[in-house]
């Protein structure tokens, strides 16, 4: 399965939908790594690239539903 497959690639964030049996839009996906977000919001993931605390906080309160 995912195991030999890259962060950076897409696919293996769509294993991950597969198995989580969940949607691309129920999640959000958080790295300090740029490439790594950027695969996940390929298939439709929201992602976040951490920096801080506190900018992290705030993209994930602009993500959640009010």
């Amino acid at each position: 399965m995912a195991a030999n497959l890259s962060k950076s690639a897409p696919k293996l964030y769509e294993e991950v939908l597969a198995y989580l049996l969940a949607q691309p839009e129920q999640c959000i996906f958080v790295d300090d790594e740029v490439a790594r977000v950027k695969a996940a919001t390929h298939v439709g993931i929201r992602g976040i690239v951490y920096k801080n605390f506190e900018q992290f906080k705030k993209e994930l309160e602009n993500f959640m539903v009010k």
